[in-house]
């Protein structure tokens, strides 16, 4: 069954120094976490002899939607100079509102239900409490809410003249909150500098979801209601007002899935550091250990269920589709007469490992970084269900274990101050896991790619990174030039494969996907006050071989991973007065991302989940407009996100269209809805900044 994975992707964190981006495998110093590369939010250190403020406020209008606001700020400076000093933030934010809710029942009507707020704090102290030693323990508290889905129905939708509408009868809520308390520890032994990390991150987050449309459709065309030519007492047709049956009462037919998590992870981590920036020779090893438990449980609550069965199919249909012939009394009818399913999920992640990096600087131009690091890892994975769409009470899991190494290696070669030129190749991975049980409702999506049963866990994945690159900047530092060419080789891809007649998903190790790009970001200052960049990527990630398992392939040689194949980034700033950064300034950016055509494998005709109705998303093209003036600490702005209102349907091939099939003849049974996303309408922002 689908794994809870709602909630947000980064830490929203709002008292932030700078946040790096590192590509490639991270492998060595970040460990598994760090396949493709590393996100790093480095907030500010608590200084113990300066004071400073910063505070941000916020006010947006959104076209065809509410207004929204943002209010933070932060502080830190000492309590006891040059030895113990403070930081504290503490932020709150809304966003309006501009997808209506409609059902399609009864409509019933909730206005821009798909409003979000979020907020966060954070504590940090710095306390030196030895020559050369010091300790910072901190505390980072988020929470957030998202109302409804942002998600919209084409046909209940005019993108053109910002009407976005979607017709679930179900508010789709989640609710997301974390802590993360941590403690560093730095000091002097013997010349060497030793760093003691240590932290814990609690995270719980909740979620509803409707898939009414897409169950009871489901259902209904397995038990042969597939048309109501062919099967006139069903009530689903090939319109959409029959996909959402009634029952003799006039009761709607709602199907609701609710998710929850709970997770902890605890991480220790120990880096002995020698040499410094002028060394020839400079180096890391540490030791590092993790423990993260996670605890997913699902609950589909759905009592008109029966009833809707035995409408169409007579007395005991329920039974006789969901149960097969091995089932007892035990597994008959509804959970406490309520969930068609509930699911508790536990895994747990323990990883031990050993690594090491160093710069050696051969010569004054030429410098080497190495490294290494071997790892311990075991997962382990439990799956308790039970209901009427898993037939009866079932554990299933698994276990996994591996000992990576994953080293790195790479070249620099510095020609002047002005010239960098580099080659890199490095190895990284990611844990292996375990899936669900699956019922024998996905007997057909099983079959279809042959198989009789699905695997109870999938290995490890790793990647091999190839990279050479240049920085180039002009004398007088007008110009600046950087530019790189990869490729990755990924093996034994962990896909998640879903199930399109039963809606669960099956994560496999499915062959070879190879990604080769490059890009180049260009900034230069083109007149007095006014400066540009550009910023081009290409990228290619396709698989590279058919993997069948039986029957019909589960991917095919040259089917794409889905990501743009080209990205553009420009913008322009202009400085109307030249006293440094005082003044007025405009600033205007687009960023462009190019439609991936596939294929995808909805759209290869053999393929087990073809879908000929579904075709890929267009272009996406954002511009926006930002005119402000910033003195002496303050920066006074108004910007307009989306300037052109674009609106681009945005495609999730597994939520946007639903495609079953009817048990009895194996035909396809198709839905009319469509269901998709856009970026957030043209906005007016008129933002205060002070940082002092």
């Amino acid at each position: 069954n689908p794994v809870n994975l709602a909630g947000t992707l980064f830490p929203e964190v709002f008292d932030v120094e700078r946040i790096e981006v590192l590509r490639g495998p991270q492998g060595t110093l970040f460990g598994a976490g760090a396949e493709g590369g590393v996100v790093r939010f480095i907030t500010p250190t608590p200084s113990l002899t300066k004071e400073s403020v910063y505070g941000r406020a916020e006010i947006t209008t959104t076209a065809h939607g509410d207004p929204g606001y943002m209010a933070g700020a932060a502080f830190g400076g000492p309590l006891v100079d040059g030895v113990l000093g403070l930081r504290v933030s503490a932020w709150g934010r809304r966003n309006g509102g501009w997808v209506d809710r409609t059902s399609w029942q009864t409509q019933e009507t909730f206005k821009r239900a798909n409003w979000s707020e979020a907020g966060g704090a954070r504590a940090a102290l710095l306390w030196q409490f030895a020559e050369g030693w010091s300790a910072s323990p901190s505390v980072l508290f988020q929470g957030s809410h998202q109302n409804d889905t942002p998600n919209y129905w084409a046909s209940l939708s005019d993108p053109s003249s910002g009407r976005f509408v979607n017709g679930h009868a179900l508010r789709q809520q989640s609710t997301e909150h974390f802590v993360l308390p941590s403690l560093k520890i730095e000091g002097e032994v013997a010349g060497l500098r030793l760093t003691s990390n240590t932290s814990f991150f609690y995270r719980t987050e909740s979620n509803v979801s409707d898939v009414t449309h897409y169950d009871i459709a489901g259902a209904l065309g397995a038990i042969g209601c597939v048309n109501s030519v062919d099967t006139p007492d069903c009530p689903m047709t090939q319109g959409a007002d029959n996909i959402f049956p009634t029952l003799p009462n006039g009761a709607s037919v709602t199907d609701r899935f609710n998710g929850a998590t709970r997770q902890n992870v605890f991480t220790q981590e120990l880096r002995l550091q020698g040499g410094d920036a002028g060394s020839r020779l400079r180096w890391v090893a540490g030791v590092f250990y993790q423990n993260s438990r996670l605890n997913d449980t699902q609950d589909a609550p759905n009592p008109q269920l029966p009833a809707l069965f035995d409408l169409q199919q007579g007395p005991g249909a329920f039974q006789s589709y969901f149960y097969d012939d091995s089932c007892t009394g035990t597994c008959s009818g509804l959970l406490d007469g309520v969930s068609e399913y509930r699911g508790n999920e536990h895994a747990r992640d323990e990883q031990m490992s050993l690594f090491g990096n160093l710069d050696w600087r051969i010569t004054d131009r030429l410098t080497v970084n190495a490294g290494l690091r071997v790892e311990k890892m075991k997962t382990n994975f439990v799956a308790a269900e039970d209901g009427p769409v898993n037939n009866g009470p079932s554990v299933g899991g698994g276990n996994a274990s591996a000992t990576p190494v994953t080293p790195k290696l790479g070249l620099s070669f510095q020609q002047d101050p002005d010239s960098l030129y580099y080659a890199s190749v490095a190895k990284g991975y990611r844990p292996g896991g375990g899936n669900s049980h699956i019922p024998p409702a996905c007997s057909f999506d099983l079959e279809n790619i042959g198989l009789t049963e699905a695997p109870q866990q999938y290995d490890s994945d790793y990647t091999w990174s190839y990279e050479i690159g240049t920085k180039q900047r002009s004398a007088d530092g007008r110009l600046s030039v950087s530019a790189s060419a990869y490729t990755i080789d990924w093996r034994n891809v962990q896909w998640y494969y879903f199930l399109p007649n039963c809606g669960y998903g099956i994560v496999f190790n499915l062959g070879h996907v190879r990604s080769t790009g490059f890009d180049v970001e260009v900034n230069a200052r083109l007149a007095q006050g006014l400066t540009g960049s550009l910023a081009i990527g290409y990228n290619d990630a396709k698989f590279r071989e058919t993997v069948a398992l039986g029957g019909a392939p589960v991917v095919y040689d040259g089917q794409t991973m889905g990501q743009a194949p080209w990205t553009i980034y420009g913008s322009l700033e202009y400085q109307f007065s030249a006293a440094g950064h005082e003044g007025f300034y405009a600033r205007l950016s687009d960023a462009f991302k190019k439609a991936n055509n596939g294929p995808y494998l909805y759209q290869l005709s053999d393929s087990a989940v073809a879908d000929p109705d579904l075709t890929p998303g267009p272009s996406v093209n954002q511009l926006d407009l930002q005119v402000g003036r910033r003195w002496r600490g303050l920066d006074v702005s108004v910007q307009v996100a989306n300037l052109l209102d674009a609106a681009p349907r945005l495609v999730n091939p597994q939520s946007s269209h639903f495609v079953g099939y009817d048990y009895n003849s194996g035909d396809p049974v198709s839905s009319p809805l469509y269901e998709y996303s856009t970026i957030r309408p043209r906005s007016i922002l008129l933002t205060v900044t002070y940082n002092r």
